[in-house]
């Protein structure tokens, strides 16, 4: 009892000033130290649920907890629970504020799970209030530095009720749809969130028809909005839908569809015929090997690129000792070259020349290979390794380096991010080292190679 009790109060202490659920009906797409702890918990077994799409309703898993006996759990599944109770608890707050600075040397362009370096510097504040049924969060964020240049924006605000087993909301919240650690293919937070009006399922309970029963515990998710001007043809309406189902403990699946349309010159009207561009298609599958490890993989096709479909998969082990919980991942993808391209559109399924999709965008092959270390008093560190190869239609790449056909560029990235709490703030360092070799393979020569740094700091107070 009293390993259990010290676990408990460090989990709650971390809690309080790095989970991200905040006062809300979801664990948000910002924290992957919470978002392993789940992962282990539902591998396991102990939670019933799917756990691949995000925002992620908290409703399912407080079912799930109710049932735990903290006895049954060994040191990293002990670990992954208080975690995830701790941050529970704290979300079930009737109001939270906060107050976020940060700067970047430079505005970062790659986004992953739990980042949120869009511009060099930004001054954020944001109060968020919950009630028997409703829940709603104001968030502001004065920024420097972007490439949208937006002054302020309203990223991370929501307001959302219940209906029955639903909850509805007006929002601007980051989405990840899928397992994907580094990247995901159809919908991921690289982009900065569209504002929508968005429907969630709130207890994936299985149903209780004979047939739909075999399909387990299941999620669905649905929203319509618009991209904010951020291309060249003013605001393009975007929607999607996505299905995941647990038909065991072992394996979770799922499947989404997003689509754009609208536009100066397009119709207004989804139609799903020729005038509707970039629709884009998933399929997803988790494995849960054993309580601590899991593989995956993510197909993805689009409208641009039937005939060539983009591949994501990984592998995650976790482990932990009684106050610490470690992870070690590696994950590949392969997007096509025009995968996010649309003739129609020149931003094609971008916001802002950044990709809604896969953090890397398209005509890239990357391989990362990542460990993460979270102690229970908050303090926290991850490293990123990553292998990448674009080529000339990549967007991200083309315009840093005005690359010609046929040519790519080749990249080795080495991250490490760092975080501390000090009293009721967490202090946040960061720093990104890459270096480019610029290759025309049919001159069969080497052009040239460039190396760059970015460096992050972060500093947060919530009360």
């Amino acid at each position: 009892m009293k390993r259990f009790s010290s676990i408990a109060l460090g989990a709650l202490l971390a809690s309080g000033i790095t989970s991200v659920a905040v006062a809300a009906p979801w664990a948000e797409a910002d924290d992957i130290y919470l978002r392993i702890s789940i992962q282990q918990l539902a591998d396991a077994g102990y939670l019933r649920g799917t756990v691949n799409t995000y925002p992620l309703m908290w409703s399912g898993i407080a079912r799930d907890l109710r049932e735990i006996n903290p006895g049954w759990l060994d040191d990293s599944e002990l670990f992954a629970y208080y975690r995830v109770r701790a941050a529970l608890q704290f979300a079930q707050q009737s109001q939270v504020s906060r107050v976020r600075l940060s700067a970047n040397s430079d505005e970062e362009r790659l986004q992953s799970f739990g980042d949120s370096y869009h511009e060099k510097g930004a001054f954020t504040a944001s109060r968020s209030f919950q009630w028997e049924h409703s829940a709603a969060r104001i968030q502001t964020s004065f920024r420097s530095g972007s490439s949208d240049d937006k002054s302020y924006i309203f990223d991370g605000s929501y307001l959302a009720t219940t209906l029955g087993n639903w909850a509805l909301s007006a929002d601007q919240m980051p989405v990840w749809w899928g397992p994907g650690q580094d990247s995901a293919l159809v919908l991921s937070t690289n982009a900065r969130p569209v504002q929508a009006l968005r429907i969630n399922r709130l207890r994936d309970d299985a149903s209780s028809l004979p047939l739909l029963s075999l399909a387990g515990n299941w999620h669905a998710t649905a929203f319509v909005g618009r991209t904010q001007r951020a291309g060249e043809l003013g605001d393009i309406q975007m929607g999607g839908v996505r299905l995941s189902i647990r038909p065991a403990r072992f394996i979770e699946l799922g499947a989404s569809y997003t689509a754009q349309w609208g536009g100066s010159s397009h119709p207004q009207n989804l139609t799903l015929d020729d005038n509707t561009g970039n629709q884009m298609g998933g399929v997803d599958v988790r494995f849960s090997l054993s309580s601590n490890l899991g593989v995956y993989s993510e197909l993805a096709s689009s409208e641009s690129e039937l005939d060539d479909l983009a591949l994501l998969v990984g592998a995650d082990f976790s482990f932990s000792s009684p106050q610490r919980l470690q992870q070690v991942f590696t994950e590949y993808s392969d997007t096509p070259a025009a995968f996010y391209d649309d003739e129609r559109d020149p931003a094609g399924y971008r916001r802002w020349q950044q990709s809604i999709g896969s953090t890397h965008d398209q005509h890239v092959q990357s391989l990362v290979v990542g460990y993460r270390n979270h102690a229970a008093t908050g303090e926290g560190w991850q490293t990123r390794l990553l292998f990448a190869e674009y080529g000339d239609t990549n967007l991200y790449m083309a315009n840093e380096y005005s690359l010609n056909p046929g040519e790519n560029i080749e990249r080795l990235q080495f991250d490490i991010k760092y975080q501390r709490p000090f009293g009721d703030t967490l202090f946040g360092l960061g720093v990104e080292l890459y270096s480019d070799e610029l290759i025309a393979p049919t001159l069969g020569e080497r052009k040239k190679r460039e190396n760059g740094f970015n460096l992050m700091t972060s500093w947060e107070f919530r009360f």
